[in-house]
């Protein structure tokens, strides 16, 4: 027994120290007893062959044990789907060990595009290098659960899929994705996702405020505390599910048929009317959340336990209001509401009543000083990339600042014409949504007018007028890179959306690749970036850093522009389409459904061009627009074209 323990333990260092040749056999191996001279040799010619493809994965699954051991030391972030127990978390992070999380140290390499691959089981490591890091599928399950060989890969393609993509390189987790089971003529159960917000303990938040002559004194005028009054007291859920199949979480960004949407940071601050500025939240370290929920109580966190304030990892926001009510500290009473509205605002989780810990941490400072909108939108990501997946039923986070982007960008779901801008107003209190309608025909409505909508549909920048700079108003959401919330880090990539801030839109670079990634169609969700502390120092060196820079970006003509090959690159690259049988691409495939949408398209392209003036009286500007007209006309003859099999013009 010792003998095999002391040939486990070289095993793994040589593994660790990057000796890739096959560890010698010891001469009391079992296996190798009675056998000598050649016949040895041969044996262990043919287990060297056999196991080769064997060797090769041990090797990667050691070294991206360690690394996430290594990871985790160094606050690395991860999360799950399902709303897993914080205690049992930190037990299973302290149980890794620091003395082996220690010997290998932490690549901080910002990895983009194909430099690195996602490896599942049974795959061999396609990266360039072992530094930049390798995504695998087994290290990011939980820890004591068995998965089977397909349940690890299913979730990833390699070949080009129906309706596309046709190259596979930029959404590799399209294999879980709803849209996929969507397209091949499966729905999740239910159809429609359940939409998380907390209305009654925003009502209680207001009735407290009302109460407080202190609170209503103070917090009314600050970001945070006006946050409950322009929550939207109705969640169209029909249309935040038809905009979630349309989420990839590989760009976090929406792939619609024309290109890519996203929500950004100037959103956010226009939406919500919080922060964009300011410092990253990192995760707390369990000590530091622990004694602070501690201090905000006045007792431990096992008598929390016992009295059913804290369960499951979460604290019960009716036990922080009822802080605010009994308490006769000014400070405590403001902490406690400030965490109650993060949690029921903008970081809703999935439990009904509860929320996580960490941001006691940070709203016992100055609110100026924490960029809420990066943390909004953060976990917003998180949520929409978890939504994504086919077995999950169930879309959390600040729900009304999705369907105000929604209703900011597309005025085809505008449930009234938008109020006039006023100075003190956000945006969110400009939309009064109706009741919704939760039926499938309302989503199957909404997935048909997506499919079918074109760029020229799209407001694309809605908060300002067309010659004015939305990058000199807010420059930080010309910021690339991660933000995060806590735990959750996500990459921000404006590169790829920059006709949400007026430029023409390029081919833009490879997105941001995770060191690890597990996104199956059921079960957990976990997303690593080993280089999260290079972000929050990215983000703290602003403008010093990687950003979109507006004088590399060509300006716009028309609100829509493109680069020529941009369309072309995106059908190959994305899921344009979600329903088979509607859209340009099933007009194209069926002989019935060409005639009608050549009808429709005609004139939506043809509208701009006779709203142009004489071309006596064009400005420069003009003639150049009214070109890309003509050119997107030529485009839709030589499409018809092809549709009847001639060569095109």
């Amino acid at each position: 027994m010792a003998g095999n323990q002391g040939k486990g333990k070289g095993f793994f260092r040589g593994l660790l120290s990057g000796n890739r040749s096959r560890p010698t056999l010891l001469r009391g191996d079992p296996h190798e007893r009675g056998v000598t001279g050649s016949a040895r040799r041969a044996r262990q010619e043919q287990a060297a062959i056999h196991s080769q493809a064997q060797r090769s994965s041990t090797l990667e699954q050691v070294r991206s044990r360690f690394e996430r051991q290594s990871s985790l030391h160094s606050h690395t972030v991860g999360s799950g789907d399902d709303d897993t127990d914080y205690d049992e978390s930190l037990s299973r992070e302290e149980s890794l060990g620091q003395d082996e999380s220690a010997c290998h140290p932490v690549d901080w390499t910002i990895v983009r595009g194909h430099a690195v691959k996602f490896k599942s089981r049974g795959q061999g490591s396609s990266g360039t290098s072992d530094q930049a890091g390798v995504s695998q599928a087994e290290d990011a399950a939980p820890r004591g659960r068995r998965r089977s060989q397909s349940a690890d890969t299913d979730w990833l393609i390699t070949s080009a899929q129906p309706g596309g993509p046709v190259d596979t390189t930029l959404i590799p987790s399209y294999g879980g994705h709803v849209a996929k089971a969507i397209f091949e003529g499966s729905e999740r159960t239910p159809p429609i996702l359940e939409c998380r917000a907390r209305k009654k303990t925003l009502d209680s938040i207001i009735r407290l405020q009302d109460m407080s002559d202190e609170l209503y004194r103070v917090l009314p005028g600050t970001p945070l505390g006006r946050l409950p009054y322009i929550m939207h007291q109705h969640i169209d859920s029909a249309l935040i599910t038809a905009f979630v199949e349309r989420w990839q979480p590989d760009t976090n960004t929406f792939h619609m048929p024309w290109g890519e949407m996203t929500i950004m940071l100037h959103d956010v601050q226009r939406i919500l009317g919080i922060g964009i500025d300011g410092s990253l939240p990192v995760q707390p370290s369990d000590n530091e959340w622990q004694l602070g929920l501690a201090g905000l109580f006045g007792m431990p966190l096992s008598e929390l336990r016992a009295k059913g304030h804290f369960t499951s990892g979460s604290i019960n926001v009716g036990a922080l209001l009822q802080l605010c009510h009994r308490s006769q500290s000014m400070d405590t009473q403001r902490t406690a509401y400030y965490m109650a509205i993060v949690g029921s605002t903008l970081l809703v989780d999935k439990t009904r009543v509860g929320m996580r810990p960490h941001p006691v941490v940070t709203v016992t400072a100055d609110e100026a000083d924490i960029a809420w909108g990066a943390v909004t939108l953060a976990h917003m990501y998180r949520q929409l990339g978890m939504a994504t997946r086919t077995g999950c039923k169930t879309i959390a986070g600040c729900l009304t600042l999705l369907q105000t982007w929604i209703y900011e960008y597309f005025p085809a779901f505008r449930p009234h014409p938008r109020q006039a801008d006023m100075p003190n107003k956000t945006r969110a209190e400009m939309w009064s949504p109706p009741k919704p309608i939760r039926e499938l025909s309302r989503l199957i409505d909404c997935r048909s007018i997506l499919d079918a909508m074109t760029e020229a549909q799209v407001e694309w920048t809605p908060y300002l007028t067309y010659d004015r700079s939305l990058l000199n108003e807010h420059p930080r959401t010309s910021y690339i890179g991660g933000i995060t919330c806590f735990d959750i880090v996500e990459v921000y990539l404006p590169e790829r959306t920059v006709r949400q801030l007026g430029f023409a839109q390029e081919i833009p670079p490879a997105p941001l690749r995770p060191t690890q990634a597990l996104r199956p169609a059921q079960g957990s969700y976990s997303v690593t970036f080993a280089s999260s502390c290079m972000f929050t120092e990215m983000w703290s060196r602003f403008p010093y850093c990687a950003r979109v820079v507006e004088q590399a970006q060509r300006r716009a003509s028309v609100p829509s522009e493109a680069a020529p090959d941009y369309v072309d690159w995106f059908r190959v690259s994305s899921h344009c389409f979600l329903i088979p049988g509607e859209g340009p691409a099933a007009a194209f495939g069926a002989a019935d459904n060409r005639v009608e949408y050549f009808a429709a398209e005609f004139p939506t392209r043809l509208a701009p061009l006779l709203r142009m003036p004489a071309i006596a009286q064009m400005t420069p500007r003009e003639r150049d627009a009214a070109d890309m007209y003509l050119e997107d006309l030529r485009e839709l003859f030589s499409e018809w074209q092809e549709c009847r099999g001639r060569s095109p013009l």
